[in-house]
């Protein structure tokens, strides 16, 4: 009877190897390699919340409730009932689509005319250890 070799996974193991990865969405080819740049850990999962921030629902294909209605918000009043519409729909979109992702809290500045600016303080939860906490900064405009 032959029985299979396991390898224990160690918390070293962890470190060196990432727990997250993800491509870069600017394409930017590794300097060494030449192949496209890899995201890891913390900056892959922010990577994945910016692209959760960026579509707008039922954009993408065969899952047309992923994404936000942030760019609706654009042309609504800028009033306090504004930015906690804006609050809840990010936390809606973070609790739905990216599990990996403890809100801490969100700003919104609707300061300006034609934009709001989103700041998310968040914690990221790599194999069990929440780590610091991470900041997002995303500005939707107007096209």
């Amino acid at each position: 009877m032959a029985t299979a070799n396991t390898i224990p996974v160690t918390e070293f193991d962890r470190v060196i190897n990432a727990y997250y990865k993800d491509l870069s969405l600017n394409f930017t080819p590794n300097p060494v390699t030449g192949s496209i740049t890899t995201l890891k850990d913390a900056a892959a999962v922010k990577g994945a919340l910016l692209n959760l921030l960026r579509t707008p629902i039922g954009t993408k294909p065969f899952d047309p409730a992923y994404g936000t209605t942030l760019d609706t918000f654009l042309f609504k009043p800028r009033d306090a009932e504004t930015e906690n519409e804006i609050n809840d729909e990010i936390n809606r979109c973070i609790e739905k689509f990216e599990t990996r992702v403890k809100v801490v809290s969100i700003t919104t500045d609707m300061s300006s005319d034609n934009s709001i600016e989103i700041t998310i303080n968040y914690l990221v939860d790599i194999a069990g250890n929440k780590g610091d906490v991470q900041v997002l900064t995303y500005v939707a405009t107007a096209k």
